[in-house]
């Protein structure tokens, strides 16, 4: 069990390598017991560097998105291994955006893993690109990858894998401040209601409901909103893919749009949810003073510019909720939400979101505007769950969550007590302390549930266990002064981990340190 170069197991979504071997954290099959290791690179010499990065491809499979188990920690240690310069946790959600103890806002950013794109089919790999900034003051450091499964439960996926490692000037300088992309509200509309909010709702023929959809960014002053294949891009192209249906590149998983009914004796119900979840990002109108960068959406990099909206008009494809079967002359909350899992570094993460209370009308026509209140609006209480029940609800087979922070703008996802791991996008608020969430179709057993936000953290709660033991986190890399274990080998097929060894990554692995590796 532990590190080695090679291309096993074959079960990792979207392959265990980009192009043959990778260095993967498992043991040829599964992460299975409780167990950790680290894998140690050769000294990095920054000398010549500007502006000094990181890179590296990441891909996992394991029993949760978040952070609570099947940890990966990235981190960076002196040339002598008596400190560390950085610690970054990897996550979907709850991840480190900045670096413990330095300069703010260089972390390697959040991981992704593979999914099917709801409205186009198109299926968005697993396989994604993170970039660290490293400080050239540094001037001599080992990169260190540690995977530690806290515990022996729920450990037979395929663990983490780490491909084509290098470390190159950046091409800019690092982040100095952050952008802040946030719904086009009435609210918060300068030059009037212009049909650009979402309250721009109507019915469709064909029983669709369709929106308006504005997208502004004023973030610190000067600073963009860069994706794709850009120096200062804040999110890499793995978190791209080209749309045949619109023809051009789209960011993953950049909004989302649901149904919601108040229903008596029954609580705040999730109807439905529209299809439509990635966006191409560009520069549509000025809300303010400032240049516009954006290069459109025909390139593998997107912007919003300071002071700049994107807008997705009221006839944006598959911007839409099919209400067929629902009840009309009566009220539903229409909520939509910018980066609902948060993939996006941004000033703020509470104004995500908006909503139309509204009145559906039974034939074609716009819709009648109540309100703009939701009853559980994005909420700063911290997100936790403390208990998880199976039992049927309202009619469905549902997990019965207990906790606390639930509002509208949650992505729940199941685990299957097997390997399988699925979206659980449909649920009821019934109270500010318990949702109900249908189990989806492809998990039989629920073995686990994760909560994500927009606000970025995150609650993970098992239905198995308890588990039967657990193992302490890896300590420091071998031939450190705080770690007298033996230095481990470097051999191809060199599993180490659970016995306190360590691999140490031959140069070979990584082209662009063997220029500078000492």
């Amino acid at each position: 069990m532990g590190w080695a170069i090679d291309a096993s197991p074959g079960t990792f979504p979207s392959g265990v390598s980009r192009a043959g071997s990778s260095l993967n954290y498992n043991d040829g099959s599964t992460c299975a017991g409780a167990n950790g290791g680290g894998a140690l690179s050769p000294v990095i010499n920054l000398a010549g560097l500007a502006v000094p990065a990181l890179t590296f491809w990441c891909n996992y499979d394991t029993e949760t998105r978040g952070a609570g188990y099947d940890k990966r920690t990235l981190e960076i240690w002196n040339e002598g291994l008596t400190a560390t310069f950085a610690v970054w946790t990897l996550a979907s959600v709850g991840y480190s955006f900045d670096k413990t103890g330095g300069l703010v806002g260089i972390g390697p950013g959040p991981c992704s893993e593979a999914y099917t794109d709801l409205e186009t089919g198109t299926p968005v790999p697993g396989w994604h690109l993170h970039k660290v900034y490293l400080d050239p003051a540094w001037s001599k450091v080992r990169a260190r990858f540690v995977f530690w499964t806290v515990d022996d439960l729920r450990n037979g996926y395929a663990g983490w894998a780490i491909d084509d490692i290098a470390v190159d000037e950046a091409g800019a300088a690092a982040p100095t401040g952050w952008p802040d992309t946030f719904p086009d509200t009435a609210a918060n509309e300068l030059f009037g209601v212009d049909g650009r909010e979402i309250d721009n709702c109507t019915r469709a023929a064909g029983n669709l409901l369709k929106w308006s959809w504005g997208c502004n960014n004023q973030g610190d002053a000067g600073v963009h909103m860069i994706i794709g294949d850009h120096p200062q891009s804040i999110l890499g192209p793995s978190f791209m893919f080209f749309d045949a249906v619109h023809n051009h590149w789209h960011m993953s998983q950049y909004s989302d749009f649901s149904l919601w009914k108040d229903t008596a004796g029954v609580g705040f119900v999730k109807l439905r949810r529209g299809p439509k979840r990635s966006f191409c990002l560009t520069d549509i109108e000025a809300i303010g003073a400032g240049p516009s960068i954006s290069p459109g959406c025909n390139d593998i990099w997107q912007a919003i510019s300071y002071n700049w909206q994107d807008v997705y008009a009221l006839g944006t494809s598959g911007q839409e909720i099919d209400v067929a079967g629902l009840a009309t002359g009566t009220d539903y909350l229409l909520v939509g939400v910018i980066d609902p899992i948060n993939r996006l570094r941004e000033t703020s993460n509470l104004n995500q979101a908006d909503q139309l209370h509204f009145t559906l009308p039974a034939a074609a026509g716009a819709v009648t505007k109540l309100d703009n209140l939701n009853p559980y609006p994005p909420t700063t209480t911290a997100l936790s769950v403390s208990t998880a029940s199976v039992a049927m609800f309202n009619g469905q087979l549902c997990v019965k969550l207990v906790g606390a922070g639930f509002d509208t703008t949650l992505v729940p996802v199941m685990f299957d007590i097997g390997t399988a791991v699925v979206e659980a996008p449909m649920f009821t608020i019934v109270s500010a302390t318990e949702v109900q969430v249908v189990i989806p179709a492809g998990i039989t057993t629920v073995a686990s549930v994760d909560l994500l936000r927009p606000l970025g953290d995150a609650a993970s709660i098992r239905l198995v266990g308890p588990p039967t033991a657990t193992v302490p986190a890896p300590g420091p890399p071998p031939g450190s002064p705080l770690n007298d274990a033996p230095p481990g080998g470097g051999g191809k097929k060199r599993r180490c981990g659970a016995t306190g060894l360590e691999l140490l990554i031959p140069v070979m692995l990584i082209a662009a340190l063997r220029r500078r590796s000492r």
